[in-house]
């Protein structure tokens, strides 16, 4: 059994985070992902300055190298649209839009060239993890590990997750979407991001995101609790948006890669993520923004988080829960009330959709909320 320090399972941007906040930390790590690098991603493709921030906070290179190599489109406005009204509103950069498939191979591609105490295990897929004395026992198909110390960041979904938390599958903590990528759809500009929000769908939204190459990322996202209430999947929702209010726009645009979906976990403020020898990060942590649905920025941030915590553990010789729920305390320190805010927000618009207008007013004049709301993610 090939043993290791730390094992984290899941090289999305919560595990190559983690594993890039371990470099040069002296301590042998291994970062396993099921499937091969580049793969695709079901994502809005969205990069918050929480995402870019972590970033710099693991080496001010990567960004550099970042913007050199991706070529992002910053955005710097957003276009809000609720019964053919139009709301713009911006203020200095927002965030960036890249195809996740180049970001996490972007990720990954450092963890490669710069962690030399990394072991990277590509195509690998872990199929069970059991807590023994003094560690974890690490199964992939056809070969065991030990690590002192696991980070999980993996799916919401996974059963290595459900193993240690024992929590139930509940509608209410998950968002679903679909997207897809289009070409050539009209009425787009490079600096902002379009949001379009019908009554019987709030809280979700219709997104319109612009990329690289005369690309838009289009999608559709909605709370999973509602998607019962409605006759209508997902798949004809947008449909029926493309081929009805935004028919001129998608009049002669071509849909260049299959639809496809994907679940949003979210949490009110539980941050369940932490135990004996082991540290939750992530998707699989429910950190999702419960307003939005983005996850990148939260993800990157709690696997740097995890990473530091899990320095001090070794610094400690100490791995129980006592310790590693410091982990959960950072997090909660700093996203706890705002994803309480967020969630509570999505939950009072969805009862009473007149706010919207409202909400959509108070954006547009007040900006004293637009620092509020961009301080979020930072």
């Amino acid at each position: 059994m090939k043993k290791y320090d730390i094992v984290i399972i899941g090289g999305g941007p919560a595990g190559s985070s983690a594993a890039l906040s371990l470099k040069n930390s002296g301590l042998k790590v291994a970062l396993f992902d099921k499937k091969s690098f580049p793969r695709e991603k079901i994502c809005g493709d969205g990069l918050c300055d929480r995402a870019i921030n972590t970033l710099k906070e693991i080496s001010p290179d990567y960004y550099d190298e970042f913007i050199k190599e991706l070529d992002p489109t910053i955005i710097s406005k957003a276009s809000l649209v609720y019964k053919n009204k139009q709301h713009e509103f911006g203020y200095g950069t927002y965030g960036y839009l890249v195809p996740r498939l180049q970001f996490d191979n972007f990720m990954i591609s450092r963890v490669k060239r710069d962690c030399a105490n990394v072991d990277l295990y590509q195509n690998s897929e872990i199929v069970d993890t059991n807590n023994i004395d003094n560690g974890f026992e690490i199964k992939a198909k056809n070969e065991s590990y030990f690590a002192r110390l696991v980070i999980f960041a993996v799916g919401a979904h996974s059963s290595l997750i459900r193993k240690f938390t024992q929590q139930p599958f509940k509608k209410e903590q998950y968002g679903i979407a679909v997207r897809a990528y289009y070409k050539g759809v009209t009425g787009t500009k490079n600096d902002r991001v379009e949001l379009h929000f019908k009554k019987q769908y709030i809280p979700g939204y219709f997104w319109i995101f612009p990329m690289k190459n005369g690309l838009s990322n289009v999608g559709f996202g909605y709370h999973m609790k509602y998607v019962s209430k409605n006759s209508d999947n997902l798949k004809d929702i947008m449909a029926d948006w493309i081929s009805n209010d935004l028919k001129e726009r998608f009049a002669t645009a071509e849909q260049v890669t299959p639809l496809k979906g994907g679940m949003i976990p979210y949490s009110a403020n539980s941050f369940n993520c932490a135990g004996d020898n082991y540290l939750i990060a992530g998707d699989a942590a429910f950190l999702a923004d419960p307003f939005t649905g983005g996850g990148i920025g939260n993800a990157m941030f709690s696997g740097r988080q995890a990473a530091l915590q899990v320095k001090r553990c070794f610094d400690e010789n100490y791995f129980s829960l006592v310790e590693t729920k410091k982990y959960e305390e950072a997090l909660k320190k700093r996203m706890g009330k705002e994803v309480k805010r967020r969630y509570n927000l999505q939950v009072i618009i969805s009862r009473h959709t007149w706010l919207v207008n409202v909400f959509l007013f108070i954006i547009r004049n007040s900006s004293r909320f637009k620092k509020l709301l961009k301080s979020y993610y930072n």
